[in-house]
């Protein structure tokens, strides 16, 4: 069956966002009990049902937004896609069961120790009674998310692949995100009475050091580095103060600055102007990127053709 949401307007589920499915309170039960099979079914996937109240519960644990914080029901948009994200780990379950893929006792052991280490040593356990969570189910509920996580790293690992002439064509290609911005690097004194902002640049401007100057008498907090901001961009200092520190020369002493935060003294150490980045300094970046598009294009792809070959049926009425 054809997927009905298109690959652009669904929730990203590829390997990373598996991984941030498994959080302690993100886990939630997506299966029921024999008894409990429920009495409204609104899908019907590889002939396993999905009630009502299973998708229900799933999007309340997994909408940001509680009922309380949202008194205007969610559009249907966001629920077909909360119920496309729901199929979507069933099926691959479901694919994970069809080729014996499993998680092992002690797989999930280390799992659960992990997360137990961000606790005290009763945090772990209060959490799971103040938001009324039944440890085996929770147990279970993990053990079926590590699944998911597993089985989505079988089916792409092998896929991915970044060759060096790949990343040299990126960089060729992509000028403009490996650019670096014109640069200014800066001292500056800051203070808070302005006639004592003009005394003390009256001192630099005959001799004094500017550093020695920065250090006794700056408020600001790069006064124990001798006033020195480092290097800095346009959009990274305030706009009176950039203003005045791309117009100086190097070795220039700005006149007496005036900003919310008091009366600045620059002075300007070095300056570069915009370059694009060598390639070995940006590879690694590069080589990221391209694996997270192609980690992506081959995740959908694979996960397209489980909807493709799936026997489903939906009650979108029931949304």
């Amino acid at each position: 069956m054809i997927n009905p949401l298109k690959s652009g307007s669904r929730v990203s589920h590829t390997l990373a966002a598996c991984r941030s499915l498994i959080i302690l309170l993100g886990i939630t039960a997506c299966s029921l009990s024999p008894g409990d099979r429920p009495e409204v079914v609104l899908a019907s996937v590889n002939g396993e049902e999905i009630g009502l109240s299973e998708f229900n519960s799933y999007f309340q644990k997994n909408w940001p937004l509680s009922a309380e914080d949202n008194a205007v029901p969610p559009p249907l948009d966001i629920k077909l896609k909360f119920l496309n994200q729901l199929i979507e780990e069933k099926l691959i379950i479901m694919e994970a069961k069809r080729i014996g893929i499993e998680v092992n006792e002690g797989e999930l052991a280390n799992r659960i120790n992990a997360i137990r280490d961000d606790y005290s040593e009763n945090g772990f356990a209060k959490i799971l009674i103040d938001n009324y969570i039944d440890y085996q189910e929770w147990r279970e509920n993990l053990r079926q998310k590590i699944l998911v996580e597993k089985m989505t790293r079988l089916a792409i690992s092998d896929r991915v692949a970044v060759s060096d002439e790949g990343i040299e064509t990126y960089y060729r290609e992509n000028p403009e995100q490996f650019t670096r911005a014109e640069e200014v690097r800066l001292r500056q004194i800051v203070l808070k009475d302005k006639e004592k902002a003009v005394n003390i640049r009256q001192r630099i401007i005959h001799g004094q050091e500017f550093q020695e100057l920065a250090r006794k008498y700056s408020c600001a907090p790069e006064a124990q580095k001798s006033g020195d901001l480092g290097w800095v961009s346009r959009g990274m200092l305030l706009r009176e103060v950039e203003k005045a520190a791309f117009s100086l020369k190097p070795g220039a002493v700005s006149s007496v600055i005036e900003s919310p935060f008091g009366f600045h003294i620059l002075k300007l150490e070095e300056k570069r102007g915009p370059m694009i980045l060598p390639l070995d300094q940006v590879s690694k970046r590069i080589e990221r990127q391209i694996r997270e598009i192609k980690t992506e294009k081959v995740y959908r792809n694979w996960i397209n053709m489980l909807w493709e070959r799936a026997r489903m049926q939906i009650n979108y009425q029931l949304l």
